[in-house]
């Protein structure tokens, strides 16, 4: 008997020792990321029967568990991939808020300072400082341009630096979870064995750090491993075994990196939209908020030089000359071709020649466009405007050359071996805040003077009255003929107090007549504004009652360096509804940018916020079922200790015993 009972105080020393060293263990480990305490599970050894009685035999710690809840760890990893994704998502686009709306980086306060130099210089046409003035916030308003999209392309080269830094750490964590499944499958003897648990915590807290860079599915297999799937469901990790991520160039576009997966040496295209995590929220700012910024930037821009080069060649300047253009052409040959980028897998040879010109800027979007040689044929194409999937051009080609139209653009297909699987990325606006350059050297150069001016016979006898004149088109013969003249000159002579003949008035002295086209023209005109032919390059308006015999000539405006006509139709640019099919001015197609980057970033604060309160409830949930609490750590401490003394007590009681039962023998 007191045998049996030493073997009983033995088991209870051994079990409660296990206890001791447990609970030490989960003191010593209570601020270790991810440990997860551990308890004893004790259980009463099997009964020995012994003169028709069952006498217990003490007790066993049958196993040392993990006090895991595996809902909440799921959640908890869910929880920090939506975390990191918004985190990361909200972290740029606010650096894009910061500098579309800050004061030293905005378009909005240099453009306003361009169009107010414009109003300046119409104070006096002739002051050369007036003018340099009108230059010199050209040109500011030009780098502003350049400045603003070298900040996006920075943080477009930022986003790509870090989806190679991201996918690298993703190769290396699922290595590490990897190796922690092959030895956990063997210290537990292929399943059967007794669970290693430190390595188990170490795993789910690698994984909870891989969630946080890419999104997960994750699969327990019988043997104790893990499976880890990203993507559409794609292995990254299986059992001992891992693949890797990496960053390869994207497909059509190879200039926007795309994350792939390299399952020994062979790489596998992912779906960027189920990337998830960092990685998602890398992606989704680059392809969402980058490209919509750097597109609207280039919009602005190439309107604007469009515009004001459109209306300064209307111009003429302080010598007398025809304006020429004032921004650099939005449809220069390099720039056109910079528009179009080639799918790398296109068959060979690489020999097509294509090119995109604007056609319309007021028609443009912000948009970039995929052009497909879809087949059956090399000539079936399909043009498709990737902001909304839309299809906005197909047909067959008739051949080479040919043309394809829309949204205010046109893609040129010069020459080339077209074929069935092409793929080209068309941009129309990317680069357009990076071309726009200032191209008068000289503030003479700046034709703020209207190149036509009119007078009335002195003496008329009606009470017809002509207007000063609007040019519409200078590169007409009527201003290309003889330099710094009109040709001809006109004489406007009333036949009525409704019609009159234009002539050529070359010689006052015999005016000409000009043809039939010239002849009898009516008045009011029969098509509102036209009063004179469209081919003149030129428009006047005739108002009040003319009579018979009545007459007005029109003239080059030679020596009118007092005018500012031209000059006050660039500054009407600033309010003059352009883009957007003509519905908003410039300043406001970059305060709509403004107010939709800004929505953008407020709705990523809330959603950024909000998940963070979600993941930090979901790290609770599991500190208080997982983590340890050193109170209730201490107090089993003082139990288990109290239970080892009283084992060693009984000890001494079997002893005693053994003692007794010898000296009575």
């Amino acid at each position: 008997m007191g045998a049996d009972l030493l073997n009983i105080a033995i088991s209870g020393l051994r079990a409660y020792q296990a206890g001791i060293s447990t609970t030490g263990h989960n003191i010593t480990n209570a601020e270790v990321p991810g440990y997860s305490r551990q308890r004893v599970e004790l259980a009463t050894r099997g009964a020995q029967f012994l003169g028709g009685q069952f006498f217990g035999t003490g007790i066993d710690a049958v196993a040392i568990g993990r006090i895991v809840d595996d809902f909440v760890n799921e959640k908890l990893r869910v929880d920090i991939s939506t975390f990191h994704q918004m985190d990361t998502y909200y972290r740029n686009i606010v650096q894009v808020d910061n500098l579309l709306a800050g004061e030293s980086t905005s378009i909005s306060l240099q453009m306003q300072n361009y169009f107010a130099a414009l109003q300046v210089a119409s104070d006096d046409p002739t002051s050369l400082t007036g003018r340099q003035m009108v230059l010199d916030n050209a040109n500011a308003l030009a780098e502003r341009f350049h400045d603003l999209l070298s900040r996006q392309v920075q943080l477009e080269d930022g986003v790509n630096r870090e989806l190679i830094g991201t996918t690298g750490d993703i190769t290396v964590l699922a290595q590490g979870i990897a190796e922690i499944n092959r030895e956990i499958v063997n210290n537990s003897a292929a399943g059967s064995g007794p669970t290693p648990n430190d390595l188990l915590d170490r795993r789910d807290q690698l994984i909870r750090e891989l969630s946080e860079n890419v999104e997960l599915s994750v699969l327990p297999q019988a043997n104790g491993s893990v499976n880890l799937y990203v993507g559409t469901g794609q292995v990254l990790v299986i059992g001992a075994t891992a693949s890797g991520l990496v960053v390869i160039d994207g497909v059509p576009d190879p200039g926007k990196k795309e994350v792939a997966l390299n399952i020994n040496g062979s790489i596998q295209r992912m779906n960027q939209e189920s990337l998830g995590s960092k990685l998602g929220g890398l992606v989704s700012f680059r392809n969402n908020i980058v490209g919509t910024v750097v597109n609207s930037l280039g919009r602005t821009a190439m309107a604007i030089a469009d515009q004001v080069n459109a209306q300064h060649q209307l111009g003429i300047d302080l010598e007398g000359k025809l304006g020429g253009r004032f921004f650099t052409d939005i449809n220069d040959s390099i720039v056109s071709t910079e528009r179009v980028v080639h799918d790398l897998s296109n068959a060979l040879p690489t020999d097509r020649v294509l090119d995109v010109t604007i056609a319309d800027v007021t028609q443009l979007t912000t948009s970039d466009y995929e052009l497909r040689f879809d087949g059956p044929t090399a000539n079936d194409y399909l043009l498709i405007r990737l902001e909304d999937n839309a299809v906005v051009s197909t047909g067959p080609v008739a051949g080479i050359p040919a043309a394809v139209t829309a949204d205010g653009f046109s893609i040129n297909l010069t020459s080339g071996s077209f074929q069935a699987g092409d793929r080209f990325v068309i941009k129309p606006t990317y680069a357009g805040a990076q071309h726009i350059a200032v191209e008068i050297p000289r503030p003479h150069e700046l034709a703020i003077a209207a190149p036509i001016r009119t007078t009335h016979a002195s003496n008329n006898q009606g009470s017809g009255s002509i207007s000063q004149g609007t040019a519409v088109d200078t590169t007409t013969a009527a201003f290309t003929t003889t330099a710094g003249a009109l040709a001809p000159p006109i004489l406007i002579r009333f036949n009525s107090a409704t019609s009159f003949d234009v002539l050529d008035n070359t010689n006052p002295a015999a005016p000409a007549a000009m043809g039939a086209a010239f002849t009898n023209l009516p008045l009011p005109p029969t098509v509102p504004g036209q009063t004179l032919p469209t081919s003149l390059g030129y428009q006047i308006e005739i108002q009040g009652v003319p009579v018979a015999g009545d007459s007005f000539t029109v003239d080059y405006n030679s020596n009118g360096v007092s005018d500012n006509r031209n000059l006050a139709a660039l500054s009407a640019l600033n309010s003059k509804p352009i883009l957007e099919n003509s519905t908003i001015t410039f300043e406001g197609s970059y305060q709509h940018l403004i107010a939709l980057v800004g929505v953008k970033t407020s709705i990523a604060d809330i959603n950024r916020e909000a998940s963070q309160v979600i993941m930090v409830q979901s790290q609770n949930n599991r500190e208080s079922v997982s983590g340890v609490n050193l109170d209730e750590e201490a107090a089993l401490l003082i139990q288990y200790e109290q239970m080892y003394q009283a084992s060693a007590q009984v000890i001494a009681v079997a002893r005693s015993l053994f003692d007794t039962l010898i000296n009575a023998i």
